[in-house]
């Protein structure tokens, strides 16, 4: 047999049904280089009005022409408000859809995250709304408390040079709400591009005078409750901002490897080391000195009495120990440094140089001043003999630091296994030193200063830090830090250590570790009952699913270990907090630090009554203050989902609380768990009863986006379109180092090498939604989203054949394009049924069904003298013969409306159950490779008649417009959702069905459903949870019927299979043409041997004219596997079936031959190459995954050596015959 070997594998796969793909993209690579046709409509539309789409239509799609206007016209005509909707199947209270946006900073402007939040949302809004819910999209603005006081100091600095403490705070929040009310309405606007259908008359900004009041009544509720505390705790604090910062707040530097760092508000000429473990000795207390007094000890050292180490001492140091600590220098003698030190001999009593040690390790050497204790394991042999002995402390000359138990803290095995312990500034040693009694030294000030002196509260000493430390900047202190302890010998080296470091997202600057005064929420009671709505309702009307399922462990691992919750900021821009701190008469103000000092109110005068009351009969003067700090900005935003509707009772009954929620995985604690504790606390009701959480968007390569990686991608820029220059002048208007801008510039260029093409929304939205079944993150890769705009050009032409070439609109004017929607067509067929399902009720089984043949098949006794094979019995030629193009349209009219049924039913399910890529990759499937690939390739030659003489007109080619008009009417309904502009346009140039003859837009018209069936008649009952199909029982019992419906005439499971079982074989015929290069216009002639026997004989025989149509043949001939054939490509799906494909006079043989011999040599030069190396006396010293690689590309090269082979015999075969 010929030309087989090349197109084996193609075929296996083919047979095989494909890649598996989710989604196949579809001439990606020339969608990124088609150049945008652009056009202007004969009508100009006024903004607000309705897009005057009359006269011709654009010659091809191009998304800034598709999408202008519609969105000004939807919002002016209040499309989006469920006042204004007119749609409402039902005034039942629960047929309503309520979806809150997770409020954007109002100092942002729209990044991926946002579009994807958005494209899910508004996706899922304009379902239901097209289902005749009753539809809330509520729009809304987070203050961002951090964010927006940065950046209005920073504004105030550059344009003034003053700071907020210039102005006061009331002028300071001045300039911020008028900062806020200049810029701060940005993002709203590119929301709007995005085509989100919020209501935006209910618009809140969570700073206003509605959400302050509901703010200040939740604070006082759970103040009054007890759950409100005053406590001082470890915080992130920012020394730029002065303030603590939520854990949602910080970013993290990963470092691998030590490195040097600028750090913010320190010199910028300078930077500091990171990623080093540092360690340092201390000296152990001799007993003789024990039981001296801190004070004595003191003195001792400042007298010269004690010592670290003696001159003599440090000049062996510096000469022996320090030259080796950190690996620069070989030992002396082979003897470590710890060997050489303990050798050493020292005559001076007061020198400790020798003394017994311990031996710990800090990455953060600066906070040595504030240890308290060295920690070791009580079970570790090593240190028995030091137990409850104290250690002198290296900084605070005579302070006593205690050696301590603490099993939990220390891990024996790790290091030297003893542990410096500092409460006041790490988060595991304040726990610590909760456990131990130990006592918190503040080492660092507000602003990121090591402190002038310590007071110990624990010996009442007073000590006064050396100038070389006092009120130098942390990092600065690290430096000397390390100067010191190498001074005084107690340096014993450092080694790298892989670490993270936090940093402020907002200010940029290194984050410590701080102990303040805060006002904490104790979530414990809270906490369980979130829990309890997961994993044990206590009732259905308690129950909250998450979708998907992984989430559940995230909640559980959060909530079943919740900690209190600081709510407090020392900020001046967000929600004051409304506590009062009160005394009497001449009595001292008190600290703050007690709950006790504070009464929690809605104003002042509220918060004198109560004192008033409570403290009645106290004599003096009552003074108030109330507290300057502001609360957490997750606080304001775990409130929203009832602060919301503060402005309106009416909207809060009706609306309060939502359906669903949805936002991304990162927030399911920061968010989603505190708007569910305050919730179930407050109003004592869950806030929505699901939560869809997506993945997080990274670069194509799986990166985190970044800027100073160049791969952040500007979803404006993706809509707009934009060159790879304006990217680089993008990222050097940034603020990032040189360094970093260069890097950036390098990856961009090589991620965008000609930017990013002009997309427009209906494809970035539809990219992001297909993006969502990838897992826990999304890879996105722009040259997707291109292909998806291919996508939408595909749809717009389908449209378009429809309206213009196939007579489902009358054609006004043939040069323009210009259509009339309600002609010829309308008039005789659509405006005859009310709807679709009319169509199908009274169509399907008396037109569609009821046409039924059969085929036959029969030899045709006469041989082919022209065909490429030779046989000398007719019996070998079997020719289907019975059956027209006709009655085979029917068999496709019958499979793409069952096609269709399919496509609804797993859209609206997939939509129910949040599996919103599977829903894409449906609407896809149908659209592009169901419709237009194969149904109106089959159907154009009836259809297409109407441009051309003679017209058919006769009743079934008015029947396959029909299938075809049902096809794009409920195909750009099924994609509204998720391409609003795209599908609202090309419905608007289609005719109505009668029942919807006033529908105004697309937005209102019925969603497809399984032929009429209703959905969700009772949405949240226990029948409509999530969780699969239904069995019949289960359905009778629901009011009305449901998408989980498992039938419908429109199922044709017969047609489906055998289209399935087709595709394998059309697919490989098509993969021929490929193979050999022809070109699309040509017609080869094809031959199909098959066995009588074969399970594909039947529906190859029934399928004749969809394989001859779809694979472009000129003649098809289906013959007996015995003939043999010569002078074609071939391509195998099984021992008895077989696609030949006729090449003579469509390749040129010699020119092939020579391709071929050519690669072939190449080939061979590889394996000798190869072949040499794998023999070489040392190729069993290179590592095995090379070896193992080398086996696979030896193996590759041989595999494709021999299909070269094979096919240069077929075309030698073939130059012989001639």
């Amino acid at each position: 047999m010929e030309g087989q070997g090349k197109s084996k594998a193609k075929a296996a796969k083919a047979a095989k049904g494909g890649s598996g793909k989710a989604i196949v993209q579809k001439a990606e690579g020339k969608a990124l280089k088609t150049e945008l046709k652009a056009f202007e409509y004969e009508h100009e539309t006024p903004t607000g009005k309705k897009k005057n789409i009359s006269g011709a239509w654009p010659k091809a799609y191009n998304p800034s022409v598709i999408e202008k206007s519609w969105y000004e016209w939807w919002e002016a005509a209040g499309f989006f408000s469920p006042d204004m909707q007119r749609n409402i199947r039902s005034k039942d209270s629960r047929c309503k859809f309520t979806l809150l946006i997770p409020p954007p900073n109002v100092t942002g402007s729209l990044h991926i995250g946002h579009a994807l939040t958005n494209s899910i949302q508004d996706a899922l809004v304009r379902w239901y709304r097209m289902m005749g819910y009753r539809t809330l999209y509520l729009p809304g603005l987070d203050h961002a408390g951090i964010a927006t006081q940065s950046v209005v100091e920073r504004n105030i600095m550059e344009t003034e040079g003053k700071t907020r403490h210039d102005l006061g705070r009331e002028q300071f929040l001045e300039r911020a709400w008028a900062w806020k009310e200049q810029f701060g309405g940005r993002i709203l606007s590119q929301l709007r591009m995005l085509g989100s259908s919020f209501d935006w008359s209910r618009s809140v900004f969570t700073l206003d005078s509605a959400r302050s009041r509901v703010h200040n009544e939740s604070f006082v509720k759970l103040f009054n409750k007890g759950l409100i505390y005053r406590d001082s705790r470890l915080v992130n604090w920012d020394c730029s901002l002065q303030t603590a910062v939520s854990d949602v707040e910080v970013e993290y530097i990963d470092l691998k490897l030590p490195r040097q760092l600028s750090v913010r508000n320190h010199d910028p000429g300078k930077s500091y080391p990171f990623g080093y473990l540092w360690r340092f000795s201390y000296k152990v207390i001799p007993s003789y000195l024990a039981e001296k007094s801190e004070i004595d000890l003191l003195n001792a050292f400042q007298n010269g009495e004690l010592k670290f180490a003696c001159q003599d001492c440090i000049k062996f140091y510096t000469s022996s120990i320090l030259p080796l600590l950190d690996g620069d220098s070989i030992t002396e003698g082979n003897l470590s440094p710890y060997e050489l030190l303990r050798s050493h001999q020292c005559t001076d009593p007061g020198c400790l140089f020798t003394a017994e040690e311990l031996i710990v390790a800090t990455t953060r050497p600066e906070t040595i001043i504030g240890d308290t204790a060295v920690a070791v394991h009580s079970q570790d042999n090593r240190y028995k003999d030091l137990h409850e002995k104290c250690l002198f402390h290296p900084i605070l000359l005579g302070k006593k630091v205690p050696i301590i138990l603490d099993n939990v803290l220390v891990d024996m095995e790790y290091g030297t296994g003893c542990v410096k312990v500092t409460p006041a500034h790490d988060p595991n040693d304040f726990e610590s030193g909760r456990r131990n009694k130990l006592e918190y030294l503040q080492v660092l000030t507000d602003d990121g200063r090591l402190v002038q002196v310590v007071e110990s509260t624990r010996n009442g000493i007073t000590y006064h830090l050396p100038d070389r430390f006092a009120g130098v900047r942390r990092f600065d202190g690290r430096l000397e830090m390390l100067s010191y302890l190498k001074e005084t010998a107690l340096y014993r080296g450092r080694t790298p250590n892989p670490m993270v470091i936090g940093t402020c997202q907002r200010s940029g600057d290194i984050l410590e570790p701080m102990i303040k005064p805060q006002w904490y929420l104790n979530c414990e009671q809270m906490a369980q009952r979130a829990l309890n709505a997961v994993f044990a309702p206590p009732s259905e009307t308690e129950r909250l699913l998450i979708v998907p399922e992984m989430h559940k462990d995230t909640w559980k691992s959060y909530l079943a270990n919740i900690r209190p919750w600081c709510i407090s900021r020392q900020l001046w821009w967000g929600h004051r907090i409304p506590c009062y701190k009160f005394w009497f008469g001449d009595d001292p103000e008190p600290s703050g630090n007690k709950t006790e000092h504070w009464v929690a109110a809605c104003s002042r005068e509220e918060a004198q009554s109560i004192i008033t009351k409570r403290h009645f009969g106290v004599q003096g003067q009552l003074h108030l203050k109330q507290d300057d700090d502001v609360t957490d900005t997750w606080f304001s935003s775990g409130l929203f989902p009832f602060s919301c509707f503060a402005d309106s009772k009416q909207d809060f009954s009706r609306y309060y609380p939502g359906s669903v929620l949805e936002t991304g995985n990162d927030i399911i604690f920061f968010w989603v768990a505190r708007m569910v504790m305050l919730s179930l606390e407050l109003y004592n009701v869950l806030p929505f009863k699901e939560v869809y959480l997506h993945a997080l968007v990274r670069d194509a390569h799986g990166a985190k986006m970044s800027k100073s990686k160049g791969n952040v991608v500007d979803p404006i820029d993706v809509i707009k379109g934009i060159t790879l220059q304006e990217m680089g002048d993008k990222v050097r208007a940034t603020n990032l180092p040189p360094k970093e801008i260069e890097r950036a510039l390098e990856l961009q260029s090589k991620d965008f090498p000609i930017g990013i093409p002009e997309c427009g929304t209906d494809a970035l939205r539809f990219a992001l939604c297909a993006y969502t079944g990838q897992g826990r993150s999304i890879n996105l890769d722009v040259n997707k989203i291109v292909a998806y705009r291919n996508f939408c050009n595909k749809i717009f032409n389908a449209v378009k054949f429809g309206c213009y070439f196939s007579g489902i609109c009358d054609v006004l004017d043939a040069d323009t394009g210009a259509t009339d929607s309600y002609g010829r067509f309308w008039q005789n067929n659509i405006r005859h049924y009310e709807n679709f399902s009319d169509f199908i009720a009274k169509v399907y089984r008396t037109t569609l069904s009821a046409r039924k043949f059969k085929s036959t098949v029969t030899a045709t006794g006469k041989l082919d003298l022209t065909a490429a094979y030779i046989t000398s019995d007719p019996n070998d030629i079997y020719t289907p013969c019975t059956q027209s193009e006709d009655q085979q349209s029917i068999v496709a009219a019958k499979w793409i409306l069952s096609r269709l049924y399919n496509t609804v039913r797993t859209v609206t399910k997939s939509l129910r159950e949040f599996r919103i890529a599977d829903a894409c990759n449906a609407i896809y499937t149908f659209w592009y490779d169901d419709l237009c690939d194969v149904f109106l390739e089959l159907v154009k030659p009836i259809i297409a008649s109407m441009s051309t003489e003679p017209k058919r007109l006769d009743a079934h080619a008015e029947i396959m417009r029909m299938v075809y008009f049902c096809c794009i009417d409920q195909g750009l309904r099924l994609l509204h959702p998720f391409m609003p502009f795209l599908s609202e346009e090309l419905f608007q140039h289609l005719p109505r069905w009668p029942k919807e003859e006033n529908l105004e837009t697309l937005m209102y018209a019925e969603y497809p459903t399984n032929y009429g069936a209703h959905h969700f008649v009772t949405f949240g009952s226990k029948h409509e949870l999530l969780g699969g199909e239904l069995s019949k029982d289960e359905q009778k019992k629901m009011e009305g019927t449901s998408v989980y419906r498992l039938s419908s005439i429109l199922h044709d499971r017969a047609a489906e299979e055998m289209v399935i079982r087709l595709k394998p074989l059309i697919t490989a015929a098509r993969a021929l043409r490929g193979q050999y290069n022809i070109r699309p216009s040509a017609t080869p002639r094809y031959y199909i041997t098959c066995d009588r026997n074969d399970e594909h004989y039947k529906d190859i025989m029934d399928g004749y004219y969809v394989i001859k149509t779809l694979c472009n043949m000129k003649q098809l001939d289906i013959v007996s596997p015995k003939v043999k054939f010569s002078n074609c490509g071939c391509a195998v799906l099984s021992a008895t079936l077989l696609i030949y494909m006729d090449l003579r006079g469509l390749i040129d043989v010699e020119q092939e031959l020579s391709k071929i011999n050519k690669e072939m040599e190449q080939i061979r030069t590889q394996i000798e190459k190869l072949d040499k190396l794998m023999k070489g006396s040392n190729y069993d010293r290179m590592p095995e995954h090379l070896r193992k690689q080398n086996d696979e590309k030896m193996s590759g090269f041989l595999a494709k050596l021999l299909q070269l082979e094979e096919l240069a015999t077929s075309y030698q075969a073939m130059k012989n015959v001639e």
